[in-house]
């Protein structure tokens, strides 16, 4: 898609990837993070931010004032130049979306000069890399008076320090509970299920379309789906959870057990007796009772619900089948068999899991052996491992050594996005491409395309792909029918993908073009431009003096600018919409979703996707409008740097540790 905002902390030390893109003639300041409990560094503003009890942006060793500075500065790189004021400076680097997408380009962000930042638990005087204070192998970058940790996949948190206690995974999502008791998820986010509750916990449960958690007080908490109940639990106390596709069962104090939410096939009906073990399948449910005989209730058109004679210790159930562990290691399985039954793989186990296209085990000597379809592609991790959890498309698995191991079928290609810092990113329909702390370039969901070397930005169109690399040149992959991944010589600053087509900001500032033409849309004005998007059939660009030109089709209004300056522009197949020079949104062309209606206030940047908007406002937070068929809104809660929406999801990176997040239909 393009450059997000990228807003500093204290004293900026560019790294040295982006100065090679921008002459950069001062550095400011951020607002403050969304906390959350977390800590942030400053080498001279911690001790200070300390001893005041709260963050600040003060003065030169004051913690006090949460004011920022005057906006104000110089501008870096392709964007548009920064309003007068004192000290600060303006990040726009232009970008571009992709067809039916949107784009940031050119997003600016302007904060004045003057102290440090300071906040209760930061490391003090002097922090920088050496001694490293990323944990598990983690890699430090000193960002001036701030670090930042990118974590080796599978680690979590700001230092890296957190690892996984427990997983679970459900219908394209996955949610963690992490080694303090917070939870984090990612993948599908319908009805929400990717945006767990704050606060600790002690259990997790992920269901089909929703998940449930036992918070460490006591209460038991769901989200996601709530259309049959599922995620409406009775007011009591329980020890275990687990979830199925539409409903939900907990095991009571006394051993009972209680299930609510869909019913039709009296998957909610519970069994009388004691229970040690619960499953939750598609529209079944089957538990140990306490002498270690199996009993299941709902759907039994696969057998499911139809156990086998002896005792177990352990269940695990998936859409129409389930397996178990007896006493003594053996696994048996029962119901729909199109995953194999791995009584002929012999051994034995210590944990199981199943779902309709693959079942995994974990051996006594923590090895994984997983079984079904596999002429799905799985690429499954080796090593050791203590927990393991399996869906129909992917599965996740907890190492001996504490980090997280996922993998998927290569036939779907999850959107979830990998782990670590990024700068920036872009998105499209079916796949995304992030810029890493260290200029590297990874792609990831169907067909992802990484590339070697390092950029400084890249957008993404329906089918291709190009980047900017860190000496201007220009690389483009993938669909290349009408020329749209051919890109060509020279130097550029900007650049953006469309749905057949490219536009790019040469160093000098002229525009230039290449691919499908259907409309006129690889056909440029003449000029000085900082910034570019090209959306579907229409292309706009950011003068040098704030004013928009657009081209191409025009059907909906959607390349007929109003007048005015601007920082940055985003475009989808109907409409438009800028960041005007004082931050306010302007929208025009299609508007029969509210697409073009955005709320008040003032912006950092902004993205459009098929019939929706985000933004990111000047304080970090999110706001979207239009559709909510993909629930987009509310977007989640913190501080961001830059948002980057497609058709039915959107993805921003987080201010705090430059991790992406991602919200909407963002799995497929």
């Amino acid at each position: 898609m393009s450059w997000g905002v990228f807003r500093r902390l204290g004293s900026w030390r560019c790294p040295a990837f982006l100065v090679a893109a921008a002459s950069i003639a001062a550095c400011g300041r951020t607002l403050p993070f969304d906390w959350d409990g977390l800590a942030e560094w400053s080498a001279t503003g911690g001790a200070a931010g300390a001893a005041s009890g709260s963050p600040g942006l003060g003065g030169a060793t004051t913690g006090g004032s949460d004011a920022p500075g005057e906006a104000g500065g110089t501008s870096l790189s392709s964007g548009s130049s920064g309003v007068s004021g004192a000290g600060g400076w303006t990040f726009a680097l232009g970008g571009s979306p992709y067809a039916g997408g949107s784009s940031n380009s050119g997003a600016t962000s302007a904060w004045g000069g003057g102290g440090d930042f300071g906040h209760t638990g930061g490391l003090g005087a002097g922090s920088v890399c050496d001694p490293n204070p990323c944990q598990h192998g983690g890699t430090c970058f000193d960002l001036g008076e701030r670090v930042v940790c990118d974590c080796v996949a599978g680690f979590f948190g700001v230092t890296c320090e957190l690892t996984p206690s427990a997983v679970g995974v459900g219908d394209g999502k996955t949610c963690v509970l992490l080694s303090n008791g917070t939870l984090t998820c990612w993948g599908n986010d319908y009805c929400g299920t990717a945006r767990p509750p704050r606060g600790t916990f002690t259990a997790l449960a992920v269901g089909g379309s929703h998940a449930c958690a036992l918070s460490t007080n006591g209460v038991t908490i769901c989200w996601g789906c709530n259309d049959n109940g599922q995620a409406s639990p009775p007011a009591e106390t329980y020890t275990k959870l687990v979830a199925g596709r539409n409903h939900s069962c907990g095991i009571r104090a006394d051993g009972t057990v209680a299930c609510w939410g869909s019913n039709d096939s009296d998957q909610s009906s519970p069994r009388p007796g004691t229970f040690s073990a619960l499953a939750a399948g598609g529209d079944h449910t089957c538990g140990v009772r306490t002498d270690g005989t199996v009993a299941c209730w709902g759907q039994n058109g696969m057998r499911e619900s139809s156990p086998p004679e002896g005792t177990f210790v352990a269940l695990a159930a998936g859409a129409y089948s389930n397996c178990g562990i007896h006493p003594d290691g053996t696994v048996a399985c029962w119901g729909y068999d199109s995953s194999g039954n791995p009584s002929h793989l012999g051994g034995t186990y210590t944990a199981v899991d199943t779902a309709i296209s693959q079942s995994c085990g974990i051996h006594p000597d923590g090895a994984l052996e997983c079984w079904g379809w596999m002429d799905m592609s799985f690429e499954f991790p080796q090593g050791t491992f203590t927990a393991v959890d399996v869906g129909q498309i992917h599965g996740c698995a907890i190492r001996t050594d504490g980090p997280l191991a996922c993998w998927e079928g290569t036939r779907f290609h999850l959107r979830s996005p990998p782990g670590g810092a990024f700068l920036t990113m872009a998105a499209s329909q079916y796949r995304q491409c992030g810029i890493r702390i260290d200029g590297t370039l990874t792609c990831w969901g169907h067909d992802g395309w990484p590339d070697t070397g390092t950029f400084t930005s890249v957008a993404l169109g329906y089918d291709h792909g190009c980047a900017i690399r860190s000496d201007g040149t220009l690389t483009c992959w993938g669909d290349n029918d009408a020329g749209e991944a051919s890109p060509l010589q020279g130097t550029f600053t900007a650049v953006g993908a469309g749905y057949a087509h490219s536009c790019a900001v040469r160093t000098e500032g002229a525009l230039a073009c290449w691919g499908e033409d259907a409309f006129g849309e690889t056909l440029p004005p003449e000029g000085t431009f900082t910034a570019v998007a090209a959306g579907y059939s229409h292309s706009c660009a950011v003068r040098a003096d704030g004013r928009l030109a657009c081209w191409g089709y025009d059907g909906f209004g959607q390349s007929s600018p109003p007048e005015g300056t601007f920082t940055s522009v985003a475009l989808n197949y109907g409409n438009s919409c800028g960041v005007r020079t004082d931050g306010t949104l302007a929208c025009w062309g299609r508007d029969d979703y509210g697409q073009s209606s955005p709320p008040e206030g003032t912006f950092s940047s902004v993205g459009l996707g098929f019939f929706h908007g985000c933004g990111v406002r000047t304080n970090g937070t999110l706001a979207c409008w239009g559709s909510n068929t993909y629930g987009l809104s509310p977007p989640p809660e913190g501080v961001f740097l830059g948002v980057y929406v497609s058709g039915d999801y959107a993805c921003a990176i987080r201010e705090l540790d430059l991790a992406i997040v991602c919200w909407g239909a963002v799995a497929r």
